[in-house]
């Protein structure tokens, strides 16, 4: 009997509501108004569901709340296939909207009433600590309910998602006149990969601990003291199983704790680190113990030293930092990525191979971006599942999510990027580091169909460029070589600027 009740009503399922927006979407802003804000509001301050926010790039690209968290927010935008705002997932699927807004809001309702205290697989418990220096630790304890007999993977994903409970602006920061936003997603962490864990047999558990480091950008958006974490099992391909949502507590000891700007770089790899520990009230760090290449030697007492990897490796670095009251570590293991390059050309892909996976696929089976040429890639979005081995030609492959550090671009005499603008790509790319990579020696190659998003005023007036159409719809491509010959279009996505 003990064991059939804590299957049933052990583990009662907390339902995740997804919401993707952006601040100069009207639609968004009419259907808060019309039921959405106080629907979710009151389910969630009744404990009914947890709610975390992500804004997109569209229709508004200036939306701040994007611009913080681009990454992650496209990343959730990718798995979901999210292709309009207000989009709205449940627990990993789509709530249709009929418009009717209440219609809407009865469904919306009855649905996380027949979700709420639903059997879950999982229990989540979750510690958040905040400390003056802004830094959150989080550990999140994933329990298999005991007499669990559901047929699961062998690997689940956990996703911690940092959210301000309340953005408030000043003036409304998009077109929709909205001022004041919920639950916005600031932070996944490590990032919106998430993180993998072995299913434990029933009975088990599974502890996972993570840090967020705040830069000096987030120091000066985030309200720290208005942060929650939300935590949440889901499916590799989507599907949430359980969450859990729980506010941040400051923490009042000793805490060591440190940041780089960037984790991965080209041999050889010059890196500042900055100290971000914390000392317990009333006292302050007195002293600093650097091991920084992992071999328990202590290289340097400084604050915030600088430290040169000459090699490609990983790096784990450790932090002990003492005060008035005691002492404690920070030990980060394979922190740093430093690599060098096996070609002299690097391809960085832009292309969504979840949006356009035959494409890709033909793409790089063709080698039509470099022909005979050996490359190095690095892909913007990370590993997306696609196996650049069927292009002979590819030498190395660098699937870091986002921008490419200069010290990597700076290894290689030629870099063609291939832009799509579509999924989040833009955002790891950066005009004026292009323009800096051409200034200082290199070939720059920018393989897009999309040139207004591409070439901002520097960059057309370096290259000599007058002005870009608008969007044309393209039937034939052209060849100024008359040993080559003309080609047309492929069907669908054949308009360019």
């Amino acid at each position: 009997m003990l064991l059939l009740a804590v299957s049933a009503f052990g583990y009662p399922r907390q339902a995740l509501v997804e919401r993707f927006t952006n601040a100069s979407c009207g639609p968004c802003a009419s259907v808060n108004a019309g039921w959405y804000t106080a629907t979710v509001q009151g389910l969630e301050d009744s404990g009914s569901l947890d709610h975390i926010v992500y804004n997109v790039n569209w229709p508004g690209p200036n939306d701040p709340m994007y611009l913080f968290n681009a990454s992650d927010n496209m990343a959730r935008r990718a798995l979901y296939g999210v292709n309009s705002v207000p989009w709205i997932e449940v627990d990993g699927a789509l709530f249709n909207q009929t418009g009717t807004f209440s219609t809407d809001a009865a469904n919306f309702n009855a649905l996380i009433s027949s979700l709420e205290g639903s059997y879950s697989p999982f229990d989540l418990q979750v510690t958040a600590l905040r400390y003056t220096s802004g830094v959150v630790d989080v550990e999140v304890t994933v329990t298999r309910d005991p007499a669990d007999a559901t047929v699961l993977p062998a690997e689940m994903i956990l996703q911690v998602g940092l959210v301000e409970n309340l953005v408030v602006f000043p003036s409304p920061p998009g077109s929709n006149g909205e001022s004041e936003f919920n639950d916005v997603c600031r932070r996944m962490l490590p990032d919106a990969g998430g993180n993998a864990f072995s299913v434990p047999a029933p009975g088990g558990s599974t502890v996972i601990s993570l840090s967020y480091v705040p830069d000096a950008e987030a120091l000066s958006t985030i309200v720290f003291e208005d942060l929650s974490v939300v935590a949440f099992v889901e499916a590799a391909g989507g599907g949430v199983s359980q969450s859990r949502k729980e506010p941040t507590v400051l923490a009042d000891t000793v805490h060591a704790a440190f940041r780089v700007d960037e984790t991965v770089g080209g041999a050889p790899m010059q890196v500042v680190f900055t100290d971000m520990s914390s000392p317990a009230a009333g006292s302050a760090i007195t002293s600093w113990a650097w091991d920084l290449d992992g071999n328990g030697t202590v290289d340097s007492t400084d604050p915030s030293p600088t430290w040169t990897y000459a090699a490609q490796g990983l790096y784990t670095v450790s932090l002990t930092v003492t005060d008035g009251t005691g002492s404690d570590t920070s030990t980060r293991t394979d922190l740093l990525q430093v690599i060098a390059n096996q070609a002299s050309v690097l391809v960085v892909n832009g292309i969504e191979y979840a949006t356009y996976a035959a494409e890709m696929e033909a793409f790089y089976a063709g080698a039509a971006v470099h022909g005979s040429h050996p490359v190095d890639v690095w892909d913007v979005f990370g590993d997306q599942g696609f196996d650049y081995g069927m292009d002979s030609g590819v030498m190395a492959t660098h699937l870091f999510r986002g921008r490419v550090p200069d010290s990597v671009m700076g290894l290689y005499d030629t870099v063609i990027w291939v832009g799509n603008n579509y999924g989040g790509d833009l955002d790891a790319y950066d005009a004026a580091q292009a323009l800096a990579f051409v200034q200082g020696g290199g070939n720059f190659i920018l393989a897009t169909r999309m040139g207004t998003s591409y070439f901002d005023i520097t960059l057309r007036n370096y290259c000599g460029i007058l002005s870009i159409s608008n969007d044309r719809t393209v039937t034939n491509l052209v060849s100024l070589d008359p040993a080559l010959g003309d080609v047309p279009a492929a069907a669908g996505s054949t308009y360019a600027n």
